[in-house]
């Protein structure tokens, strides 16, 4: 898998994909409150689920896409991950 190289001048780029990283902590907050809703409250849906999930994904994504990957090299690194967690067993 060839690594993307970042510049040592790219400060606005850490900047922007800290705050990503920022945002999926916060979607994953809300993941875990819904997940309590649904198993305690009995309020939630697996659709809200779904889509809080979702937004985990976007996050996730666009951190990637700020850092270089595109569509192409994004794909690239989800079959090599898919790979690597199928060979440990759970995927």
């Amino acid at each position: 898998m060839k690594q993307v190289e970042l510049e040592n001048g790219d400060k606005e780029l850490f900047y922007q994909v800290f705050y990503q990283l920022v945002r999926v902590e916060e979607e994953l907050r809300e993941c875990r409150l819904v997940w309590r809703e649904m198993c305690y409250l009995h309020r939630e849906t697996k659709d809200r689920m779904a889509e809080e999930l979702t937004d985990v994904i976007t996050a996730a994504t666009t951190a990637m896409e700020i850092l270089g990957y595109d569509l192409e090299k994004r794909r690239e690194m989800q079959e090599f991950v898919n790979e690597k967690n199928n060979s440990r067993g759970y995927f």
